[in-house]
């Protein structure tokens, strides 16, 4: 039903975008991933356009490029992130800068790029939000930061664009298993002296269902959201975090 529509997703190389670009892409969605890298693996419905999202130049460029060869965007997942570890006391200012560029102004970004587009023939958003969208955690400071504002951003778009036919929600994953995940946990077990296998079995035993998530599970919710008939949901948060914040 949905097939020849369009898809433009943030952050698409590796992990949760990654799994989302090649399943809207093996349903027959035109697929314009925004990234700094094009992905080792790729699809034939999937095209790469290298953006810094942190960059609204770029992104800009990026979205007028996407609209020479479409003439409507259905779909956005604004996901590009990053992972600062750390209480703020040890985050430095670049890593600071860093962490709000890439996951609060380059959403910003995106968003002001995209919204224009899509106001002309209504859509749906999905922003990659975390349980630390609901909840702080320690030594996560300047990244939990970053996800609860991106919760808030979800919040006023829906207000704003609602009579333009736009639905946006938030998928707020718990930890799942991606490089951006690995690094997190490398991080951890440095400071902790133990080794990455511990500090991922320490995640797993942290979460009710005793598991990480898989970027393709996160990827089949961006796809239900976008793609079901749900006129009534906008402005929702959906976690999807093996029950940790319902603890």
């Amino acid at each position: 039903m949905d097939a020849h529509k369009t898809i433009v997703i943030t952050g698409g190389t590796t992990g949760i975008g990654e799994s989302a670009a090649k399943l809207f892409a093996e349903n027959k969605m035109k697929v314009y991933n925004l990234d700094m890298k094009k992905p080792v693996d790729s699809h034939p419905l999937i095209e790469t356009i290298i953006c810094n999202t942190s960059k609204y130049e770029e992104v800009k460029a990026a979205f007028d490029q996407v609209m020479t060869k479409e003439k409507e965007i259905n779909y956005l997942f604004a996901n590009a992130g990053v992972f600062v570890y750390g209480t703020l006391e040890e985050t430095s200012v670049e890593d600071i800068n860093r962490v709000v560029d890439i996951n609060v102004k380059g959403y910003l970004y995106t968003l002001k790029c995209a919204l224009p587009i899509m106001k002309k023939t209504g859509g749906v958003i999905v922003l990659t939000g975390s349980d630390t969208s609901f909840v702080g955690k320690s030594e996560m400071t300047a990244y939990c930061c970053t996800k609860a504002s991106i919760a808030s951003m979800t919040k006023s778009v829906c207000i704003d664009y609602a009579k333009y036919n736009i639905r946006i929600n938030c998928v707020c994953p718990g930890p799942v298993l991606t490089p951006l995940a690995i690094h997190a946990n490398e991080a951890v077990a440095k400071k902790l002296h133990i080794t990455l296998e511990e500090a991922i079995k320490n995640v797993e035993m942290g979460q009710p269902i005793h598991k990480m998530g898989t970027p393709e599970e996160v990827a089949r919710m961006v796809y239900f959201l976008c793609t079901a008939e749900l006129p009534f949901m906008t402005g929702a948060l959906v976690s999807m975090d093996g029950g940790y914040t319902a603890q």
